[in-house]
């Protein structure tokens, strides 16, 4: 999804749309639209963990499990792997 295509989607053009994310705090259209993919990405490990890291990527629109693993551990400190195993099964994410 690009931000045209939202700014579309939601009636408004794409200056105010990216304006408006830059304000409430969520830095670019990009880093918001890869926040919501990571927290999907979590979610989605938890819920299913017969899924494999590349089955996650997928399922959170990331073009390749590699890219995915990188961000993952730019933004979270460590791979998704270990941070699956971490989590012990709980769902701490709503």
């Amino acid at each position: 999804m690009t931000i045209r295509e939202l700014a579309d989607a939601l009636h408004t053009n794409r200056t105010y749309l990216s304006e408006y994310i830059k304000a409430t705090g969520n830095g670019s259209f990009r880093d918001w639209i890869t926040d919501l993919r990571m927290e999907y990405a979590k979610r989605h490990m938890l819920q299913h963990p017969g899924l494999n890291i590349t089955e996650i990527a997928e399922a959170a629109g990331f073009v390749s499990p590699s890219h995915f693993t990188r961000m993952f551990k730019t933004r979270e400190g460590v791979s998704p792997s270990s941070w699956r195993k971490t989590q012990g099964g709980e769902s701490s994410i709503s």
